[in-house]
């Protein structure tokens, strides 16, 4: 009959990271037929009397060692859930963006895109929702690709700017918006310099980057910075925290089932938890005290304190190697873009 396999070989396992689950065997790889077969030929030349012992039972040969690797086996995971964003509207220009200046782009796309819908724009866009309807986790996003960036599309552009559209988007919403996109023709740059749109991408914003490159690990850098979504939720508050946090506020609709919705100390302390327990770890992050803060902002709570950071991060089991996500302040507006950030399995390995 046909079995369907429990286990199977995880290339990407990180040894010293174990699953409940999984299984580490030791497997053949070249070169181990041939042991087997000097060590039976080796076995077989011996002495009939070096086969046997004083009470004549047989003497077993010795067991080869010669060309086995340990590898993990693991329990097929269940498919990802829907991606924060469904679809990535591109448009690519030769203008040339400033670190400084990704917000203020962001910023002034936003508000031609509002102009060109006009009244009734959709709160999903505009961010302006009416009394008492809940705020969604992600609205849609403006993000802008420098030139690093965009060779990890395969793309040698000097700069594109990607409209994200939330993968609950309603289909009148879509209409609405990608129709006014389809109308804006320009970008303007700093000085008030307006750049022409070259061309137009859509893109699954879930398969947005290129694949990890074979012996690496998909890890996440924050470009080109980003800044924690509230303050910090008690003295023993960490940046690492705050980083978790952000991203489970971007991912909270898979957690509402285990710690409800809300906001408050006891629940982002328990959001952040969350994450960890999904595999999301922060692998370093440092705070960025140089320049003006405020340009990592769009706008912000008057009692936040700006504490912008960059960071290399882990998604775990929230994401695939490949989704354009931004975590946040203003990760609607240009901020903390994440980026791939590739490691070697090796090194991913070491505790």
């Amino acid at each position: 009959g046909r079995a369907v396999p429990s286990h199977r070989i995880d290339p990407e396992a990180q040894l010293w990271k174990r699953g409940g689950s999984d299984v580490d065997l030791r497997v053949a790889r070249p070169g181990r037929v041939e042991a087997l077969l000097a060590a039976h030929l080796a076995d077989r030349a011996r002495p009939a009397k070096e086969t046997t012992s004083e009470n004549e039972n047989t003497v077993r040969p010795p067991v080869v060692t010669k060309h086995l690797e340990l590898v993990r086996y693991s329990a097929p995971r269940p498919e990802a859930p829907p991606a924060p964003w469904a679809v990535a509207l591109v448009a690519y220009s030769d203008l040339a963006v400033r670190d400084l200046d990704r917000v203020a782009l962001a910023g002034w796309i936003h508000r031609a895109l509002v102009s060109l819908i006009g009244q009734g724009a959709p709160p999903v866009l505009t961010g302006v929702y009416p009394p008492g309807q809940e705020r969604p986790a992600n609205r849609c996003a403006i993000q802008v690709l420098g030139r690093d960036e965009l060779s990890w599309l395969g793309e040698s552009g000097r700069s594109a700017v990607a409209m994200l559209l939330p993968t609950d988007c309603e289909p009148g919403e879509l209409v609405a918006i990608s129709t006014a996109w389809a109308q804006l023709t320009t970008l303007r740059g700093p000085g008030g310099r307006r750049w022409p749109i070259l061309r137009r991408d859509q893109r699954r914003a879930d398969h947005f980057w290129s694949g990890p490159a074979a012996g690496q690990i998909r890890h996440w850098r924050t470009v080109p910075g980003a800044v924690p979504d509230v303050r910090a939720q008690g003295r023993d508050w960490t940046l690492a925290d705050a980083i978790c946090l952000s991203v489970g506020l971007v991912y909270r609709d898979r957690f509402e089932a285990r710690i409800g919705s809300g906001r408050g100390r006891e629940w982002y302390r328990a959001l952040a938890g969350a994450v960890r327990d999904s595999g999301g770890e922060v692998i370093e992050a440092e705070e960025i005290r140089r320049g003006d803060f405020g340009r990592w902002v769009h706008r912000t709570p008057p009692h936040l304190v700006i504490r912008p950071y960059s960071a290399v991060l882990s998604l775990g089991d929230l994401a695939g190697s490949q989704p354009l996500v931004a975590i946040g302040q203003s990760r609607h507006f240009a901020g903390g873009l994440l980026v791939p950030a590739e490691m070697p399995r090796h090194r991913a390995d070491t505790p």
